[in-house]
């Protein structure tokens, strides 16, 4: 995808943003609710901040490069939020209109009473590659009216918090990456399903 010129500059203009987030009490009492998160692993969201230094972005032309260079412990933390911020911002600087809100919300319950009506579960992953983050809300919105039942979470945690709906996702693919370069290539889909269940006894069972 060709990207803007001066997409570099804004995009960091936003990054730095992003070093100013902090989790509110609100947020931490909620993550203590799930039982799969140890107190440790709590008390580390809650001192977290994004470090800016770690995302080198790059332009030429149309081509956007972005590398993350850090401790994996914290570097991880980037994937998921510069990939939802790209895509916002492209967006925005690219003038692209969304389509008015009834038709936007008619499509998002047309494909929920869809799915509900062969028996599907599914679950809103759509934090990646949104358009912006009111729009998102409003797919959920729409998501949550129509689906009932059959819509079994989102994997954004903070929208499952507002919603009182079910935090669901996938671990990272890095995870079985590092196994392989810790405990070596050949058997580390197997290491790291051992060490999931070994860890987590159950209680997340989706794995790619």
């Amino acid at each position: 995808t060709p990207f803007p010129v001066g997409f570099d500059k804004a995009l960091r203009n936003e990054i730095k943003k992003l070093t100013e987030l902090k989790t509110t009490k609100e947020e931490v009492e909620y993550l203590k609710t799930q039982t799969f998160l140890t107190p440790v692993y709590i008390d580390f969201l809650k001192n977290f901040q994004y470090d800016d230094s770690q995302v080198i972005i790059n332009q030429k032309g149309g081509e956007l490069s972005i590398k993350v260079k850090g401790l994996w412990q914290t570097s991880i933390f980037w994937e998921v939020t510069l990939m939802a911020t790209i895509s916002e911002l492209y967006f925005k600087m690219t003038g692209q209109e969304a389509k008015s809100r009834p038709i936007r919300e008619g499509v998002n319950k047309q494909k929920a009473k869809a799915l509900r009506g062969v028996g599907a579960k599914f679950a809103d992953f759509g934090l990646r590659r949104r358009y912006s983050s009111d729009n998102h809300r409003e797919v959920l919105e729409d998501l949550i009216s129509e689906g009932g039942e059959n819509l079994v979470g989102t994997s954004t945690v903070k929208y499952a918090m507002d919603y009182g709906i079910t935090p669901i996702g996938t671990m990272a693919h890095e995870f079985i990456m590092a196994e392989s370069a810790l405990r070596g290539l050949r058997y580390a889909n197997r290491y790291a399903m051992e060490d999931w269940n070994r860890i987590y006894r159950g209680d997340l069972g989706i794995v790619l």
